[in-house]
């Protein structure tokens, strides 16, 4: 999982949820316009995810992603909304966790 690996610090941050949550620093190119290189997002991993959240996810084969969420009757695809980048499509089975992001944070220095 993402929480115990890596943990640089603990930061308080403005939401109502106290506990099964965790933030990532971004890192590369940007999932959309919104959310950029060096933001610093929060997951809850008790939030239901709808078909177009952004969701944070973490593949078997260890990759690791910031994109868009559908998911089909017979499977699933998590997908960049740059397009810059081809969607990623996998099976319900190669993703080992997935949950919503719910909140955004940007320094204004950079």
């Amino acid at each position: 999982m993402f929480v115990s690996e890596n943990i640089i610090e603990y930061v308080s941050l403005p939401y109502s949820k106290q506990s099964r949550c965790f933030a990532l620093r971004v890192q590369g190119s940007p999932v959309n316009e919104i959310i950029a290189d060096g933001d610093i997002i929060l997951a809850d991993m008790d939030a239901e995810i709808n078909n177009t959240d952004i969701v944070v996810g973490r593949l078997k084969n260890g990759e690791q992603l910031i994109k868009h969420y559908f998911q089909f009757a017979n499977g699933q695809v998590i997908f960049y909304s740059n397009p810059n980048y081809e969607p990623v499509v996998c099976n319900l089975l190669d993703i080992e966790a997935v949950y919503k992001v719910v909140g955004l944070w940007r320094s204004l220095v950079r």
